[in-house]
């Protein structure tokens, strides 16, 4: 009986161990128009979508284009409008002869179709999330926010046994309103403008008439 507790204790901690091999942080600061720092919420995130893994699949796979199709993702729509359609969602995987995928998160300013994004929507995350449920649109108008260009990622920073990169997103409220920033999501675009959400997570942070959010999404691993 001893040996079996100790086996299964051991097998336990090699779960654990696994479970936080991949460290997922997000972080929203708010600051006023003058960037001082009003408020900074931290967490550690649970909420990579099964898209995530679906991508990752096609890297490592370098087979043909069949596991491209759109009814291996969950969803097939950003913002409303389709994007993952037969012919289009191939562009994920250039050739056989290549066997590369064109994957890219950096996103000029002024530009709500990737990257990362806001939404008013607090419903509970789930592996199936494809999308923002009530996506924060950009603009100045009433309910939208002026996203800032999310530049280049940062290659990864390795400090001792961990290894980590950041991503970084900044939003301006110009509505003349209040918004109420619920919903944290991550899509990521190919070269011809097709998009897949890998990340939704909740939030729960008011940004006000001329305040600025800035969210930082790291992902780290520990050896």
């Amino acid at each position: 009986m001893r040996v079996k507790n100790f086996l299964e204790k051991l097998k336990y901690k090699s779960l654990e161990k696994l479970g936080s091999n991949l460290i997922i942080t997000q972080k929203l600061i708010l600051s006023d128009k003058y960037g001082k720092k009003l408020n900074e919420q931290f967490k550690v995130s649970e909420s990579l979508t099964g898209n995530y893994l679906q991508l990752l699949y096609i890297a490592f796979s370098q087979t043909d284009t069949t596991n491209f199709v759109p009814s291996n993702f969950n969803g097939v729509t950003n913002n409303g409008s389709v994007k993952l359609t037969t012919g289009v969602v191939s562009s994920f995987y250039l050739s056989s002869s290549d066997k590369y995928v064109d994957l890219k998160i950096s996103v000029p300013a002024n530009n709500s179709s990737y990257g990362i994004l806001f939404g008013t929507d607090s419903t509970t995350p789930t592996p199936l999330d494809y999308k923002a449920n009530a996506p924060i649109s950009n603009g100045g108008g009433v309910g939208q926010l002026n996203y800032l260009a999310q530049g280049a990622i940062q290659a990864p920073i390795a400090a001792g046994s961990n290894t980590s990169f950041t991503l970084q997103r900044i939003a301006t409220n110009t509505s003349g309103g209040t918004i109420n920033v619920n919903e944290v999501v991550i899509y990521i675009s190919d070269s011809s403008s097709s998009y897949v959400c890998i990340y939704r997570d909740v939030a729960n942070q008011p940004v006000l008439n001329t305040q600025t959010l800035t969210c930082q999404i790291t992902f780290q691993i520990t050896t």
